[in-house]
């Protein structure tokens, strides 16, 4: 089996997918991609169709569904599957990866926040850093101080924070992966 030297990572979701793109193991490409609810299907095949066409990736690495996502969304079942009949299509090598395991490859623990696995991103693409949730709660906390328990934080996201969010899973994703695999160049 030969190596993979560009691999193209995705955390897929029903209104927005993350991506990742590396080549030789370095970031090349990264972002994420939004689709209209009623387009959805074909939109996220015209995604996959123009990245794959523009960078030929030779391996695809998805996040392996929740157990939730298998039997309960047909949205999120429609986007998957879609995502891994254009893999196929194109035979792309697919590897699905557990989260707890991306989480301890990335952080050392599987517990990890997602917020804590973005800030160990940019520890290593510093220009990611603008990305990063900036902790700023969505209404005043002094109307509810009252009513929250005092030993758990809770940290309120916008969701253009949520949204950026998926492009650190893709990479936490392609990052796990060179990192697991014996095969890849890092």
């Amino acid at each position: 089996m030969s190596k993979p030297d560009k691999i193209l990572a995705l955390n897929p979701g029903t209104k927005e997918t993350g991506f990742a793109l590396f080549e030789d193991g370095e970031l090349i490409d990264w972002g994420v991609w939004t689709f209209k609810p009623k387009k959805r299907r074909d939109s996220v095949k015209r995604a996959l169709l123009k990245i794959i066409k523009r960078n030929k990736p030779n391996a695809l690495v998805i996040e392996k569904p929740h157990l939730i996502h298998q039997k309960g969304s047909s949205k999120f079942n429609a986007v998957f599957g879609g995502l891994k009949r254009t893999a196929e299509e194109h035979k792309l090598t697919m590897h699905e990866l557990d989260p707890q395991e991306v989480r301890e490859t990335i952080c050392q623990e599987g517990r990890a926040t997602r917020v804590k696995i973005a800030k160990r991103i940019t520890k290593r693409y510093l220009f990611l850093k603008r990305y990063l949730p900036q902790n700023k709660p969505v209404f005043d906390f002094r109307v509810l101080k009252q009513y929250l328990p005092r030993d758990k934080p809770i940290l309120y996201l916008s969701h253009k924070e949520k949204y950026w969010l998926r492009m650190f899973d893709a990479i936490a994703l392609g990052i796990a992966f060179i990192k697991m695999s014996p095969l890849v160049k890092s």
